[in-house]
């Protein structure tokens, strides 16, 4: 018998978006955590781009319903519309595939604002290292999601999210862009009035050891989204200064952590820091530079 509602059951109260492409590994975690939660009237929907590997079996098999979409047409906000659309319950909560609830009151944490302040229409969760993150990955994890309630340098992340069904009916996740659909529809939400809650105490393990060439290709989407969303101006001349400067002072910075860190750490905080350095410097000449030169 599967653990959450299926197509069969009435509405449930919450409905959880996941989206995959080869996770079975990380999608095993994520299910067993889901499995202990308290909050306990959801249903799983996951949205696969063309997995070869087991995940969608996996997904099956604990009774997750199962939503295709090909390599093609995917982009993050797209799949998470599909996603939606076929959800029924009150509340949606995005989920990454390799992101683990930390413990069984995860879900409830994350929902208690939207049940009980009215103007709050979203909320997402405190992010923590996972157990093997490289020491510059989890030096970064722990500073963007810290253990206080406010710190307005906290991002929106559909790594672990929740909102009003209906806030999303009337504002759906822009599908044009190539990343951070999370903090445009972010946006878009507190320009209409609503409040979005980071709730600490909703805790989920997710974080990310990367090689140069998936590091670099992740910022730069993310940084191509911004310039669609923000306009022209968001990559100008200071924003060029603005990646030289921070790679500079990082490189500073892994020297002070390179005793501690060992020299694999080192290595990996290095390549980190070069790939979003060339990532933001291709965004800029993308914007900038006349055609020759930008190509």
């Amino acid at each position: 018998m599967s653990p959450w509602a299926n197509r069969t059951d009435p509405a449930p109260q919450a409905s959880l978006v996941i989206r995959t492409l080869n996770e079975e590994k990380g999608l095993g975690l994520c299910l067993k955590a889901l499995q202990i939660q308290k909050e306990r009237d959801i249903e799983v929907l996951v949205v696969d781009s063309g997995s070869t590997d087991g995940t969608c079996e996996l997904a099956k098999s604990q009774g997750a319903e199962i939503l295709s979409i090909s390599p093609e047409k995917f982009t993050y906000g797209r799949a998470l519309n599909l996603g939606i659309s076929r959800a029924r319950g009150r509340f949606v909560v995005t989920l990454s595939a390799h992101a683990v609830p930390a413990d069984a009151e995860w879900l409830g944490s994350l929902l208690r604002p939207l049940r009980q302040i009215p103007r709050v229409g979203a909320s997402f969760c405190r992010q923590l290292p996972m157990p093997d993150a490289f020491p510059f990955v989890r030096r970064l994890t722990e500073a963007a999601y810290p253990d206080q309630q406010e710190n307005p340098v906290v991002l929106f992340s559909n790594a672990g999210a929740a909102f009003h069904r209906d806030l999303w009916e009337r504002t759906p996740f822009d599908e044009n862009l190539p990343g951070s659909e999370d903090l445009a529809w972010a946006q878009e939400i507190l320009k209409s009035g609503f409040e979005i809650r980071y709730c600490p105490e909703s805790r989920l393990y997710h974080s990310h050891n990367e090689s140069f060439a998936r590091v670099r290709r992740r910022y730069l989407n993310e940084e191509r989204a911004k310039l669609g969303i923000l306009g022209k101006d968001y990559a100008s001349w200071p924003y060029c200064r603005a990646h030289l400067s921070g790679f500079a002072k990082g490189v500073v910075l892994e020297g002070l952590h390179a005793r501690e860190d060992g020299v694999s750490g080192l290595v990996h905080a290095l390549t980190h820091r070069s790939a979003v350095l060339c990532a933001g410097l291709e965004v800029f000449a993308r914007s900038r530079l006349p055609g020759v030169a930008r190509r």
